[in-house]
């Protein structure tokens, strides 16, 4: 008998309507102004330096690229969720509640390692 083996897909993670929020702001969740935020944001992280960890299966298969990536796209969800204006809040990279002082900052710190931690630093030099 031939055996099989069943690769596994990479997929990106997204809100499918099975997962969409149903109270009202659900509706701006799909907004052309929420999908700009989100692609400004996403862009704004790949062009930094700052990367997650991969996800991977006991067999060593990887089914995430960047854990970080896919938490600041859940982060996201989360922020559209709950008050879709706080979205904007969080698009800026100055604000202390937006990404790069918040977000960012907290999994620098708590999950980064010491190489990350200075660019952080440096980073934050740079903006002050």
């Amino acid at each position: 008998m031939a055996s099989t083996t069943n690769a596994i897909r990479r997929h990106e993670l997204c809100r499918t309507t099975a997962t969409q929020t149903s109270h009202s702001h659900g509706k701006r969740f799909n907004s052309q102004e929420a999908n700009e935020i989100r692609a400004k944001i996403m862009k704004a992280y790949s062009n930094k330096s700052f990367r997650g960890p991969p996800f991977s299966l006991p067999s060593g298969e990887i089914v995430v690229e960047d854990l970080w990536k896919e938490s600041l796209n859940a982060k996201i969800d989360e922020i559209i969720d709950h008050r879709f204006d706080n979205l904007k809040i969080f698009a800026d990279e100055n604000d202390e509640r937006g990404w790069v002082l918040n977000w960012l900052k907290y999994k620098v710190q708590n999950e980064g390692s010491d190489q990350q931690k200075e660019i952080y630093d440096e980073l934050l030099k740079k903006k002050t």
